[in-house]
């Protein structure tokens, strides 16, 4: 006797679609906020799955036989007993791995082979963040072509990217820009700030995008008794991001990002260009370092924005006064990257150079060329392909030229050289545990500083014995054949011209 297929039909315009899952998401996020947020885990776990396994079973089809209903709650009982047990990281895998063949069973996935079942099981763990803005953006886009009467809804649903991604820059310039970030505290609403920290909503994010697999499962088979002209789901699986990012979505975008970045732009133009003085609370240095990274991030962002944008688009580019406002946001961004690079030179004069330092500077031609690359694209109508290539091709020989530069004996040099003189203990002071550190490469620095600190009547000892330690190990190392290098050959020929500089020291103590 044929097994009997259950098929429960769900809702399935795009409004009723968007109302029941965006409920079902709350509703979980809520649950998983109180069981989970601050609070150690345990049976909590457990009630938190069969929960997602009742609401998994509500808004999805049910597109299983009787006899797979009753194994996947068999599996999913299975994996609830260990973690109810106790719960450890074998008992989270096999209690998260029920959910997900339980959920698969459900929705009358056929996955024969035990290697599919654990691939979908890897799979549920990140594909929830590329489907949750797809799915929501074509079930918006559904809603407002079948709903075209309702303007309000219509108008906000444009305003959600650019207000969000609006925040989002206001956020990293208030962290890169002392003068915003104190305007910012200002306005803070302090109470909707304890409530909604960081770390809550991004437990939030992580979470929905845990969940949402599991909120909307793939179609696995049509079942046997499905009619004809059975309705498909309104959702479709292709990710298109055009249709968050459409023409006048973009253009609202533009104009609000355009309006922030004038504000960050006006302020580096007056303050780090002009010369305007700063509030006598803030030096110059603490305005250069607070800003160089965030603002690095910001045009990141930014440029990713662009390229997700291409899709609109299409081959002809943006046009009219999409075009405008795109290459002015573009050039704002670039206008950012050499602030960011001024900033950075401005700390580093005032601190020193380091190595993380050096490879900041590096990342921010790379983003600056990348920008000058992305208006290229628009004025010519460049493939987005094109683009990601010269990109690489950029990234690809900048790292390449790195192989052939000696960066501990640049950056030694180079704090050797912009060190304070003696007796002053400016910011500039030379830090001789870090010129150590640099290791056997910088020992060329490393005399230079012994030389210096001689000349000055200062104490070089430490610089003296790391010399020696460093020079005896390169030697020993050169030994063998096979350590050839031209850079350690370069250097065991300076330590052969710089022999005297060798001998042991009667403060270097008895060798261990």
């Amino acid at each position: 006797m044929a097994a009997v297929c259950l098929k429960i039909t769900r809702p399935v315009s795009p409004q009723a679609w968007l109302y029941l899952h965006a409920g079902a998401a709350g509703v979980c996020l809520v649950l998983a906020d109180w069981l989970f947020f601050r609070h150690t885990i345990g049976i909590s776990f457990a009630q938190f799955l069969f929960f997602l396994a009742l609401v998994c079973a509500c808004v999805n089809p049910l597109r299983a036989t009787a006899k797979e209903i009753k194994r996947a709650i068999m599996i999913l009982a299975a994996g609830l007993a260990a973690v109810v047990y106790d719960f450890n990281f074998l008992s989270f895998c096999f209690g998260t791995a029920a959910m997900a063949l339980y959920s698969q069973m459900l929705s009358g996935a056929k996955l024969a082979r035990w290697p599919d079942r654990i691939r979908q099981y890897w799979r549920f763990l990140w594909v929830g963040y590329l489907w949750l803005p797809r799915d929501i953006g074509r079930a918006l886009l559904l809603w407002r072509a079948r709903r075209p009467r309702q303007p309000v809804f219509a108008r906000l649903t444009l305003w959600v990217v650019p207000l969000v991604m609006g925040t989002i820059f206001l956020a990293l310039f208030a962290a890169a820009n002392p003068l915003i970030g104190k305007v910012w505290r200002v306005v803070d609403l302090h109470f909707l700030w304890r409530s909604l920290s960081p770390a809550r909503v991004c437990f939030w994010l992580f979470v929905l995008g845990l969940v949402w697999p599991y909120l909307h499962m793939p179609s696995g088979r049509q079942p046997a008794m499905a009619g004809r002209g059975q309705t498909r789901h309104p959702i479709s699986r292709r990710i298109d991001l055009g249709l968050l990012l459409n023409p006048a979505v973009l253009l609202r975008s533009l104009l609000v990002f355009n309006a922030l970045f004038a504000v960050q732009t006006g302020l580096d133009m007056a303050y780090l260009w002009g010369g305007l003085r700063l509030p006598d609370t803030l030096s110059y240095a603490d305005y250069a370092h607070n800003g160089a990274y965030p603002l690095c991030g910001v045009t990141i962002i930014a440029a990713a924005f662009v390229l997700a944008s291409s899709a609109t688009f299409g081959a002809a580019g943006p046009c009219g006064r999409l075009r405008t406002l795109l290459l002015l946001w573009v050039g704002q961004n670039l206008f950012l990257v050499l602030s960011s690079v001024l900033r950075l030179d401005l700390y580093v004069a005032a601190y020193s150079l380091t190595t993380l330092r050096v490879a900041a500077f590096l990342w921010m031609g790379l983003v600056g060329l990348g920008l000058f690359l992305i208006c290229l694209k628009i004025v010519y109508h460049k493939s987005s392909a094109w683009l990601i290539g010269v990109n690489a091709l950029a990234v690809g020989v900048t790292l390449y030229c790195c192989c052939f530069v000696n960066f501990p004996l640049l950056i030694g040099q180079y704090n050797i050289a912009h060190a304070s003189p003696q007796g002053v203990d400016g910011p500039s002071k030379l830090d001789e545990a870090y010129l150590i550190g640099l290791g056997p490469q910088a020992i060329p620095a490393l005399d230079a500083a012994i030389a210096a600190s001689s000349l000055g009547g200062r104490d070089a000892t430490r610089l003296e014995r790391a010399r020696r330690s460093y020079a005896k190990a390169l030697r020993a190392q050169q030994q063998d054949w096979r350590a050839f290098g031209l850079e350690a050959w370069g250097l065991t020929r300076y330590l052969d011209s710089t022999a005297a500089s060798d001998a042991p020291h009667p403060s270097d103590g008895p060798e261990q």
